[in-house]
């Protein structure tokens, strides 16, 4: 009867760790590469600098904010490759300043297959993990930019701008942008910190946790049974 126990209990907690490997994962992940957030996850940075010289271009300000949502996660074709890990994101700007919010939806925010080196982004504000920046600098490059990569710093001089104007990208292990500066001739003119993320899929997060409750509430009741057997 013991035997039959434990061979349910077993068989159970293969069964719950089946159903957490595709589903906890699959959307994010596509071969060796994921991306680190969920769907629903709400990212926002701030400008925390904007130099005077910069205010006859730009509406942004200091203390005006950028938030992106991440609306969905999903593996799909994108133009020539049929495999990609596509992101759909909706992205709030509010300048303070000029008292006005834009919004816009971006359909394809990143598309990303590793084993066929491609990558498309409109802005690095997140990136698939692991860090692969030669793959990125490689995409802006093919646009006709110069790349630099200093640690986690991907450093772009935009083709068609004066020489020593700089986009600075910095990224945290999870491949979310923490800091963009942009500099012109050592000076800088603009610079942009991450405040952090909030929201998440709440649904998702509960099932994972009371899950993996289950699956340690199993293992230890298995042991214990082993334990009294022996």
């Amino acid at each position: 009867m013991k035997n039959k126990k434990i061979g349910f209990l077993i068989i159970l907690t293969i069964s719950v760790l089946s159903f957490l490997s595709p589903n906890a994962i699959s959307s994010t992940t596509i071969e060796d590469s994921s991306v680190s957030v969920e769907e629903g996850e709400v990212y926002t940075w701030q400008y925390n600098y904007v130099s005077v010289l910069m205010h006859p271009f730009v509406y942004v300000r200091a203390g005006d904010t950028l938030k992106l949502t991440i609306e969905n996660i999903y593996r799909g074709a994108h133009q020539s490759i049929n495999h990609a890990l596509l992101m759909n994101i909706t992205m709030v700007e509010n300048f303070i300043v000029e008292e006005m919010i834009t919004t816009t939806n971006r359909p394809t925010f990143v598309a990303y297959n590793k084993s066929l080196h491609y990558i498309k982004l409109y802005r690095p504000y997140i990136i698939p993990i692991p860090l692969n920046l030669t793959l990125i600098a490689g995409y802006y490059e093919s646009l006709g930019d110069t790349c630099m990569i200093e640690g986690n710093t991907l450093i772009i001089e935009i083709s068609g701008q004066p020489a020593g104007n700089t986009d600075e990208f910095t990224f945290n292990s999870d491949g979310i942008l923490t800091e963009y500066v942009y500099i012109n001739m050592d000076n800088l003119l603009i610079r942009m910190v991450l405040m952090g993320p909030s929201g998440g899929d709440l649904t998702l997060t509960i099932i994972i946790i009371a899950s993996i409750s289950i699956v340690g509430v199993i293992g230890v009741v298995s042991i214990i049974l082993l334990r009294r057997r022996k």
